[in-house]
């Protein structure tokens, strides 16, 4: 038998790359597969440019993009490529569309204000600006091309192995495993990593594997973006999203400048196709109604100047991703149109979930009832809550301390500090005594214990879903072993958790973890595993506990009066 590599990825695009060059990075055996060249054209992959921005309705994408930034920088550095140039972005149009994001760039803590048309234009003069403008500096453009070939190469530096003109035609179910079966021969893998793009569905159908995993409906359509010719060369442009329902009644319209010229688009209007019957002709129409744009908003432009591509989209109902995990098979797939700028990072929610350190954000879920049904993308409400779960902040914002329980003083002193989690650019201020006030923040909290002002014990929650906290990452300084820190940091954890209103608390910790799963059974958790089996055949061990549902408890929100609806 072939050698048993930890991972394959079946996908040689943005997705994929990324999912390749994160799991490599992390020490796995990991083979890319690729059925085309490189740098081919028919999926949704190439080009010279794509939007990165961090301006969205829920903090999910808002996170997601912030945390792919660094990482994308880092890639450039590793690679000697460079790729990413922020150039800023604008949202105009609808004031609620663009007052939502400025709302939630607030919330996350990052820099974005708030202009007047005419200011605006004075900036940003090839553009014509429609009542509301929300302007966020940390955005620009991605030139995907670049893009993918850097992931590729930073795989390929981690220790994998891409290879293209692949085929795969099935997967198949083995004893360690997973089988994948290809044009040239059958490859053995511990677990799988489905990134085909408009291949997924047919990929997972042709494997039998279509009542295990359920996928949401995946509608393809060939867009066309059209590049037209700046009058002058040397003026700047921002990327820019035009939201319709103000002085715009015609589709919505994304646009930035690229080597190629000014791009726009209108997002998910192009008809239905499969892959293998896309013509890769634009529709006159089509481009006529971005003429017709550019004539009317983009002063910038030469307007009878204009060259259209085509490109395939794979979207979901409500276009929320699909990135989850059964079984030895993560998918991920349906980014509808708006995936690219978070490349890496998804790469990492990828990495996690094959490794088994997390489990997929609610809206991303296999089966997800509001994928199947449809709905809306980065909404608000119980879907807003949700869409919180997954974020990987980096940075401390807002300490609060307040004196420890007497409980486990045991002679320690510490104190306990309460922490708002922000983006991967946020620094950590100094803690601040302000005993018996508690900060309520949406997205979880970190608690550290200090003696003498160092650190020797904490650990953190998030939220998981609507009604359940995660914790994560309890430790205790190996000087302080012994002493029951573990488990007053669980508990400090689990009433701050009850105060935010949630009834459960999930976790994970890893077969190694002797230590921890002694502490999370006499925390009083369940295991959601079997305890017959040893800890190697078991895994990823995860457990949870139910807590009191407090009355007249309200889920934390950000106080109104810290809102500026002018600046943000």
């Amino acid at each position: 038998m072939s050698e048993i590599l930890d991972v394959i990825v079946i996908g040689g695009g943005l997705v994929g790359s990324s999912a390749a060059w994160r799991l490599a990075a992390r020490g796995r055996s990991v083979v890319q597969l690729e059925q085309f060249g490189p740098g081919h054209k028919h999926g949704a992959s190439h080009g010279t440019s794509r939007i990165y921005r961090q301006a969205y309705d829920n903090h999910l994408y808002t996170g997601l993009a912030a945390d792919a930034l660094p990482l994308w920088r880092e890639l450039e550095a590793t690679t000697d490529i460079g790729f990413l140039e922020l150039t800023g972005a604008v949202d105009h149009g609808l004031p609620q569309a663009v007052q939502s994001k400025a709302q939630i760039l607030l919330e996350a803590g990052i820099k974005g204000e708030i202009l007047t048309p005419a200011e605006a234009s004075a900036r940003w003069p090839g553009l014509r600006f429609d009542t509301t403008v929300l302007h966020h500096p940390d955005a620009g453009r991605l030139h995907a091309d670049r893009a993918v070939t850097a992931l590729k190469a930073g795989a390929v530096f981690a220790g994998a192995e891409v290879r293209h003109d692949v085929r795969v035609l099935a997967l198949a179910r083995a004893s360690y495993g997973v089988d994948v079966v290809t044009d040239g021969g059958t490859l053995a893998a511990r677990q799988v990593v489905i990134a085909a793009g408009a291949w997924t569905e047919d990929l997972i159908a042709d494997s039998g594997l279509g009542s295990e995993i359920v996928l949401p409906t995946l509608r393809t359509t060939q867009e066309q973006p059209a590049h037209f010719a700046p009058l002058d060369p040397g003026v700047e442009w921002p990327s820019f999203v035009h939201h319709t329902g103000a002085q715009l009644e015609t589709a919505g319209i994304y646009g930035l400048g690229s080597e190629d010229g000014i791009k726009i688009g209108e997002h998910a209007t192009g008809p239905v196709v499969t892959p293998q019957t896309r013509d890769y002709t634009p529709d006159s129409a089509g481009e006529q109604r971005l003429v017709e744009y550019a004539e009317s908003w983009l002063p910038g432009v030469d307007s009878t100047r204009v060259e259209s591509i085509t490109c395939l989209y794979t979207s979901t109902p409500d276009s929320n991703f699909v990135v989850d995990r059964v079984g030895a098979v993560t998918v991920a797939a349906g980014f509808s149109g708006h995936g690219f700028k978070f490349g890496p990072a998804l790469g990492e929610l990828v990495s996690d979930l094959v490794d088994g350190t997390t489990l997929a954000p609610e809206v991303f879920r296999l089966g997800s009832v509001d994928q199947i049904h449809g709905g809306k993308c980065c909404g608000t409400g119980a879907r807003d809550s949700a869409a919180r779960g997954y974020r990987r902040g980096r940075g401390l914002l807002g300490l609060a301390g307040r004196p420890f329980g007497s409980s486990t003083d045991r002679g320690v002193g510490p104190r306990i500090q309460f922490a708002l989690r922000r983006d991967s650019r946020s620094d950590a201020r100094g803690s601040h005594d302000v005993s018996g006030r508690r900060i309520c923040i949406p997205t979880g909290a970190l608690l550290v214990l200090t003696h003498d002002g160092r650190p020797i014990a904490g650990g953190a929650f998030r939220q998981f879903d609507s009604t359940t906290a995660e914790l994560k990452r309890i430790w205790t300084s190996v000087d302080y072993r012994k002493r029951g820190l573990g488990k007053a940091v669980v508990r400090e954890l689990e009433r701050e958790i009850e105060l935010r209103g949630y009834s459960r608390v999930f976790l994970t910790t890893g077969p190694r973890q002797p230590e921890a799963v002694a502490l999370y059974l006499s925390s009083g958790y369940t295991p959601l595993y079997d305890a017959s089996l040893s800890p190697e055949e078991v895994g990823v061990h995860p457990f949870e506990k139910q807590l009191r549902v407090l009355e007249n408890v309200t889920r934390a929100a950000i106080p109104t009066d810290r809102v500026d609806n002018t600046r943000v």
